[in-house]
């Protein structure tokens, strides 16, 4: 009986993500699957400041692929390492009138007027059109690749079939998933993760207006910058999360990590988290 059980949920659960998916008319992720070997992903959380200078070495004597992260660019590093590929998954990169609209365009300009080598920006399928009417890109290197970000429900087996064939993703609770897995379907099979910290809960706080907040602080923010208080927004309406709805999502976000860790023992390749604070425990562990 309960194998039946499972049996039904998961038919159930299969048919929903096909319904989901006929939203985007199944229609797979521009993922261009032409690399293979070695890939530093570079998170944005506070411990990439301590290990960059040793990133910078090693890729100076071996000339690294990298796939960096929303600001990113504000860091002078980022021209030095001119990394090919770039991607964005926070709804502040897409919709009108973000609260950090400020930062933001500052960011594309950054990118429109001074990228002069090969650059690929990976965003999400449902949030394509927004972002190339928001970002206004001119810059000849500058390419923009859709990525299906349906989330896969259903029976395990078919899972990374989806995966593969770019009609699925994880949930991107956060843009270093993203970034993950357009490195493996890329065709890497050694990728090295740095500033995946997430260590939100040394960061949760709730200001005077009673909002969820994250004291924010990133690689690239002055040691003398005063920390900001970010309140941390729900996509759909712009609302503040309350604590118990933001640990349910970010649980989603750790299991994420896990099933990108199960992907990529499937396309054998070989995920390595090098961050030196991280709470991530779904793939081998470097210091």
């Amino acid at each position: 009986m309960k194998k039946i059980l499972i049996f039904v949920r998961d038919a159930l659960l299969f048919i929903l993500f096909l319904f989901r998916s006929l939203k985007y008319g199944f229609k797979r992720s521009e993922i261009i699957k032409d690399q293979t070997g070695k890939i530093t992903v570079l998170a944005n959380g506070p411990s990439l400041k301590s290990d960059l200078e040793s990133i910078v070495e090693e890729h100076n004597l071996n000339k690294k692929e990298f796939v960096v992260l929303n600001f990113f660019a504000f860091d002078n590093i980022f021209f030095e390492l001119e990394p090919k590929y770039y991607c964005f998954a926070d709804h502040m990169f897409f919709i009108e009138n973000s609260h950090r609209n400020e930062e933001v365009f500052k960011l594309y300009k950054i990118l429109n007027t001074y990228v002069d080598w090969d650059l690929e920006i990976f965003i999400p399928l449902g949030s394509f059109d927004s972002f190339v009417d928001k970002a206004r890109f001119t810059n000849k290197h500058i390419t923009i690749r859709k990525v299906n970000n349906t989330f896969y429900t259903g029976n395990n087996s078919f899972k990374h079939f989806f995966y593969k064939n770019g009609l699925s993703t994880p949930r991107l609770q956060t843009v270093a998933i993203l970034a993950i897995y357009v490195a493996l379907n890329k065709g890497f099979t050694d990728i090295d993760v740095y500033g995946i910290d997430h260590t939100f809960f040394d960061n949760l706080t709730v200001d005077n207006q009673n909002r969820l907040c994250n004291k924010e602080r990133h690689f690239y923010s002055p040691e003398d910058s005063d920390v900001v208080l970010k309140p941390i927004l729900r996509n759909d309406n712009n609302q503040p999360f309350t604590i118990a709805e933001y640990i349910s999502a970010i649980s989603e976000m750790f299991k994420s990590h896990d099933l990108l860790s199960g992907y990529s023992k499937y396309l054998n390749a070989i995920i390595t988290n090098r961050t030196s604070k991280s709470l991530v425990d779904s793939y081998n562990r470097i210091k």
